[in-house]
């Protein structure tokens, strides 16, 4: 899931190769990206392309070999020089005369000539993982023959043609393995394997030793540089060793940045820091540019507070509009802003709040859910793990921010990727920072295979650890509910069991439903208010603010014809959110259909019935207002299935329905149901927002 699209795509052709590709941004100083070996094709840059971009003209093309290039023949065609000649080529065609050019690993190889045999276009040169041959490479005794018939199949042995053809993929594993030695780093591994599976074991066998290059031409290329250079190495890197990035950083009178405890390609696995590397190291060498800025003395800064909102549930971005409220009712003077995504920037402005002119340069996690999605289904951990670009993007929006603008407080519900690079970048917090939610962990389903239970387990297992270590980051942890409402269970094999662990380590509000004081003491009143007849059956179906349940509008309006012979004076009305096409639903002229409706919960509160998609405020909701629902949570959903249904079950809510067995028959017959059932749940201590709004108040 990318965070952003190019601003320009394009091919170059030389000597009959077409090398594809892309510019993002449109800044006064270049940087080239330049890509790494045929392995990975320029998505390997990913991290660097979403951020720079917002500052810099970002280049980058798909290296010979992977991605959209082609896949030429025969060694020669993956001679460095060859990379070298379409980096010039690629600068060329996007009109960059000169530019800060970045390398990762075999890259710096091609970067070296570059910056030697072209150096009026190199304006300076940052070398990350640099295997250039200027100290001993790593001791391999496993190893044998490259092209010989390989005698074992253990660790770098794999590093043999004929394995390549044997076990292609069982390589690549290995070799991300060794990339990204760091403790949870399999995210990155998968993607690296998916992404060289996208090339051949014939093509990546043409590219190797293509580069020959002693130690003595390396420095003679070194001395013909005239830019300065950046250094990063980490200080564990199984692929290449720290000692080449210290001589290389010696020979070209550069600056060395040595990782401490980090492997291969820093890039990716410590996107924040080595972006922000590499924006000082451009600062400092492009030609001066005049800057205006304006300092307050803290005694004169009024009290502001950036609230993030969660990023596809509207429900969520409703109980921060209560918690928003409270605050200023505790605190007059202070100003809350909102950094937020489509489509809970689109709700917010609605209420008349004031949104920072930086949420326009946020992706919508709305649009990568729905790119994931299936026919009412969600693997939502799937697509949490693959919008980590998406995340990185937030948050370096976020830490530019704040090193601009001086904020007392920033919240944050539910931004997973906000709270996990603070917990790994804790010196960039300068502010305090509460952290809101109503979920802990990750649980597999019952059904879920034991990669997707390690998995799970390992992104537990994360979490706890830097908690534990960095306890400082969080000012308040917020728990939106009472300790039961987490399920009695275990973060995985050998983690500790998930309500004992967070007993001591959230603030526990109680359920926050979004109702005013008085708000469900007349129903009566409240559905004259909203336009509902005292002798019509009203039901509400509502799928929340993304088009995930698109299709549960469509099998409750298939239904209403049976719907309508059992339940006679039946009325529904259609809350289909702000991301769905009204005019491209079937549905019959007597139904009503909504967009965007700013008081649901009103709406849910004055119905008779309620068909829903799962979403946990929205269930909350209607267990506060005392109606009965049909809900039908997403298939693979994990949340839903897990976190929301136990919550459903403790407060003595339905259970759900399953979207493959509604018929309209059976979804008629769900309806009738609840219309027929005195709805008696366990109902939560009502001062929730109090305590909610309290807490984060001691912070200001």
């Amino acid at each position: 899931m990318r965070a952003r699209v190019a601003d320009v795509q394009g091919f170059v052709e030389r000597d009959g190769v077409r090398v594809f590709y892309e510019v993002y941004g449109s800044g006064p100083v270049a940087v080239l990206v330049l890509p790494t070996w045929s392995v990975l094709h320029s998505a390997h840059g990913r991290f660097q392309l979403v951020d720079l971009s917002r500052h810099y003209k970002v280049v980058t093309f798909d290296g010979r070999g992977n991605g959209r290039s082609d896949r030429p023949i025969g060694r020669t065609a993956y001679a460095g020089e060859e990379f070298v000649r379409d980096a010039v080529a690629v600068l060329d065609a996007t009109g960059t005369e000169r530019a800060v050019v970045v390398a990762c690993s075999t890259a710096t190889f091609w970067l070296l000539r570059l910056a030697a045999e072209y150096p009026d276009r190199v304006l300076g040169a940052v070398a990350t993982g640099t295997n250039l041959p200027l100290a001993p490479a790593h001791e391999r005794p496993e190893m044998g023959p490259f092209h010989e018939p390989y005698r074992s199949t253990q660790g770098w042995a794999k590093l043999n043609a004929d394995y390549w053809r044997t076990d292609y993929e069982g390589f690549l594993r290995f070799f991300f393995s060794q990339v990204w030695t760091e403790p949870h780093s399999d995210h990155l591994i998968d993607t690296c394997t998916a992404w060289g599976l996208e090339t051949t074991p014939e093509t990546l066998i043409d590219t190797v030793g293509t580069n020959p290059m002693t130690a003595e031409q390396a420095i003679e290329l070194i001395d013909r540089t005239r830019c300065p250079w950046l250094v990063v190495h980490g200080d564990g890197d199984e692929v290449v060793p720290h000692a080449r990035a210290e001589r290389l950083a010696e020979e070209a009178k550069g600056s060395l940045v040595t990782l401490a405890g980090a492997g291969h390609c820093s890039g990716n696995r410590d996107p924040v820091r080595f972006n922000l590397l590499i924006r000082e190291f451009v600062e400092e060498i492009v030609p001066w540019r005049p800057k205006h800025r304006t300092w307050t003395r803290a005694q004169a800064r009024p009290r502001r507070v950036l609230m993030m909102p969660g990023a596809a549930g509207l429900g969520t971005v409703r109980r921060d509009l209560k918690i928003a409220d409270a605050l200023r009712r505790r605190r007059p003077s202070v100003q809350v802003e909102w950094l937020a995504s489509e489509p809970a920037r689109t709700m917010l402005a609605a209420h008349g709040e004031a949104i920072h002119p930086a949420s326009a340069d946020l992706p919508s996690l709305a649009d990568h859910f729905e790119q994931a999605a299936g026919h009412h289904e969600l693997d939502d951990f799937a697509a949490w793990r693959d919008s980590d670009e998406v995340q990185f993007l937030d948050f370096m929006i976020l830490n530019d921010l704040v090193s601009d603008e001086a904020f007392d407080l920033v919240v944050a519900d539910y931004a997973f990727g906000i709270d996990n690079y603070l917990h790994e970048n804790p010196e960039l917090k300068r502010f305090a920072y509460a952290w809101i939610t109503d979920v802990v962990g990750w649980l597999p389903g019952r059904d879920a295979d034991d990669r997707r239970r390690y998995l799970m387990a390992d992104a537990n297992a994360e979490m706890i650890e830097q908690v534990e270590r960095y306890p400082r980051v969080r000012d308040r942890a917020l728990f939106l509910g009472e300790l039961e409402d987490l399920p009695d269970r275990c973060f995985g094999p050998g983690l500790p069991n998930i309500r004992e662990w967070a007993r001591h380590r959230f603030t526990w509000t109680g359920q926050i439903s979004g109702f005013e004081p008085g708000e469900l003491e007349d129903r009566d009143k409240l559905r004259r208010r909203l336009g509902y007849a005292r002798d019509e059956r009203v039901c509400i179906v509502a799928v929340g603010g993304t088009a995930l349940a698109r299709g549960l509008i469509e099998r409750c309006t298939e239904a209403v014809s049976a719907l309508e012979t059992r339940v006679a004076d039946i009325r529904m009305v259609v809350a289909a959110g702000p991301r769905i096409d009204r005019a491209g639903l079937r549905v019959p002229g007597h139904v009503d259909v909504h967009g965007y409706l700013p008081n649901l919960h009103l709406h849910l509160a004055a119905s008779d019935v309620a068909v829903v998609a799962g979403g946990g405020t929205t269930i909350l909701e209607l267990l506060t207002a005392g109606r009965p629902f049909v809900w039908v949570p997403l298939r693979r959903h994990t949340i839903q299935r897990e976190h929301v249904a136990h919550r459903v079950q403790r407060h003595g809510g339905p259970s759900p329905t399953e979207y493959g067995e509604l018929t309209a028959e059976a979804l008629a017959s769900a309806v009738e149901t609840q219309l027929n059932t005195i709805a008696r749940y366990r109902h939560a201590p009502p001062d929730g927002l109090n305590r909610a709004a309290d807490s984060l108040a001691e912070l200001l």
